[in-house]
């Protein structure tokens, strides 16, 4: 598994995952994550929504109640491409804030070669 989660996101996508398959696809709201975790707080499940949606388990639906979809994985070829993709990704945004446009260079060029072995399914 390429994008791992932690215990307590783990947790979290459980907890989404138990409450719709009892509510006929319904998903929870954040008090009904936060009772079913043991989560402190709403801000403390809003932010491991954040983290699973970063790491591609689930897709908030803005302006909608309940609007989680909870993502499956769809190929290891595809989770792969795009562990690269947000690493070159990462590390070309660090290159620019430190070296301006010059160093941000490279990261590019391996980016455009990274859409050459782009498996299909990705967008």
């Amino acid at each position: 598994m390429i994008y791992s989660v932690t215990d307590r996101q783990k947790s979290v996508l459980d907890a989404i995952t138990s409450y719709t398959k009892e509510h006929n696809g319904l998903c929870p709201t954040l008090r009904e994550i936060m009772a079913a975790t043991g989560l402190n707080s709403i801000s403390g499940v809003a932010t491991h929504l954040k983290a699973l949606e970063r790491r591609g388990r689930i897709k908030r639906l803005p302006g909608l109640a309940r609007g989680i979809a909870i993502l499956e994985p769809q190929d290891d070829r595809i989770d792969a491409y795009n562990a690269v993709y947000l690493a070159l990704d990462r590390a070309k945004a660090a290159a620019f804030k430190h070296h301006g446009v010059a160093g941000m260079r490279e990261y590019s060029h391996a980016i455009d070669c990274l859409e050459v072995i782009k498996p299909e399914g990705i967008i």
